[in-house]
């Protein structure tokens, strides 16, 4: 039993661990998904996201990040234009554009600090 106590630690020596930018990035490629999606819907001339499932999931996704801190590098301006896009009704094609543009910088930025 000792041994197989030894083994599992000495694996979890070799895990890998994500460091903080690893996780912000890992986070902007979420959140991005998230808009292309509703980008999506908007090109094909969708005026009200109708997927009632995935639309709560996604918005319990950015809620609970939100409230775990896990967005906080974005900024509070960002956060509530993200909720405020999971808010309204209809989708607003030039805002999602401006979100998904912001977090492309935001994860290029990322990149070059991984």
């Amino acid at each position: 039993m000792n041994l197989n106590l030894n083994k599992m630690n000495f694996f979890n020596f070799f895990k890998t661990k994500k460091n903080k930018y690893q996780i912000y990035y890992d986070m902007v490629n979420d959140i991005l998904k998230i808009l292309e999606r509703k980008k999506h819907l908007s090109e094909i001339g969708v005026k009200i996201d109708l997927e009632f499932d995935q639309l709560m999931s996604e918005r319990i996704f950015l809620v609970s990040n939100i409230k775990n801190g896990n967005l906080v590098f974005l900024g509070d301006d960002f956060k509530n234009a993200l909720l405020e896009i999971y808010n309204d009704e209809e989708l607003d094609k030039e805002e999602i554009l401006h979100m998904i543009k912001f977090l492309e910088n935001e994860k290029q930025k990322l990149k070059k600090l991984l």
